[in-house]
């Protein structure tokens, strides 16, 4: 589950008044809806989430597979809990099972520092058809008091989960060709996690991975396109990347594409990974394509398994 919320990074750059029932607000690109507290308004850009600009505050909504509620909430260690969230990123007081909404829960609370400013977190994780996860995120200075945000998140109602399919549709992105992979998750409303072979959860790198992911914010005027390519690989706190291949852009890629290829090691399960990051930089947006694949099953064509993918220009 750490892979896939570092896929995933949302920085929810709360304070308001207490939610009335007429606010009922759906997230977008879900089948969750909250009665958020004044002044959340959907995010846009194919984000699963309510933001209130003024404040810098929000709420983010995550779908994973059933069995990850019994996964996570096994017990209320909170060490544990923050190394399978964030790899330590987030620093969690306490951690309890209850009912949220009329559904199993699980209630963390804590704080995380982004680029240099501290947040306060709720993150509840709901048992329904599917594991539903919800991030409230928090600048301390404007941080609500606990019974403001608990309203909220008890006021939380969960409809049937939509096909992948319709997720996919959804995404702000589209995909031409999708060669051998198929669609596993819909993460954020902006990432695609894609596999070749028949188990949806590969946590043995036992089948290649493909993690689609759009971001709607152009590179900075400070920094190359290749330069940018190789911060994303370092960042994957995932994984221990190692020796570097090789990195080219250009003509033979295509416009604006940047590719990087390296030799790294899952560390969740040690397995030897083959990582291979395309990235397309359009005027407005980054599309970036990252693959992983467990050596031991041989080297890989990405190429000619890579989807083609058309976003913002």
């Amino acid at each position: 589950m750490c892979r896939i919320l570092q896929a995933v990074v949302i920085l929810l750059l709360l304070v308001g008044s207490a939610p009335a029932e007429e606010a009922r607000q759906s997230i977008p690109g879900t089948t969750v809806s909250v009665v958020p507290l004044q002044g959340y308004l959907p995010a846009g850009n194919g984000l699963t989430a309510l933001l209130n600009r003024r404040t810098g505050g929000g709420v983010v909504v995550m779908s994973f597979p059933p069995q990850a509620f019994d996964e996570l909430a096994k017990d209320d260690d909170v060490a544990r809990l923050s190394k399978v969230l964030s790899q330590g990123a987030i620093t969690l007081d306490d951690a309890e099972i209850t009912t949220l909404g009329g559904h199993d829960a699980l209630l963390m609370h804590g704080q995380q520092r982004i680029e240099g400013v501290d947040y306060r977190k709720w993150i509840a994780l709901l048992r329904a058809d599917r594991t539903i996860l919800l991030n409230v995120q928090v600048p301390e200075s404007r941080a609500p008091d606990d019974a403001t945000v608990m309203a909220m998140l008890n006021s939380v109602e969960i409809g049937p989960e939509p096909t992948i399919d319709e997720r996919v549709a959804q995404l702000p992105f589209k995909l031409t060709e999708k060669g051998s992979f198929r669609p596993v998750m819909v993460l954020a409303g902006t990432t695609l996690l894609m596999t070749i072979g028949d188990k949806d959860v590969v946590p043995a790198m036992e089948q290649p991975i493909l993690v689609l992911t759009f971001s709607p914010t152009p590179v900075p005027d400070t920094i190359s396109q290749k330069s940018f390519a190789l911060r994303g690989l370092s960042a994957q706190k995932s994984l221990k990347v190692g020796k570097l291949i090789s990195e080219s852009e250009g003509k033979a890629l295509g416009p604006n594409v940047v590719e990087v290829v390296a030799e790294a090691e899952d560390l969740k399960s040690g397995a030897d990974v083959n990582l291979i990051e395309w990235v397309h930089y359009f005027s407005k947006a980054i599309c970036s394509f990252r693959g992983l694949r467990g050596a031991r099953r041989g080297t890989m064509s990405w190429a000619r398994c890579a989807p083609s993918m058309t976003g913002s220009s």
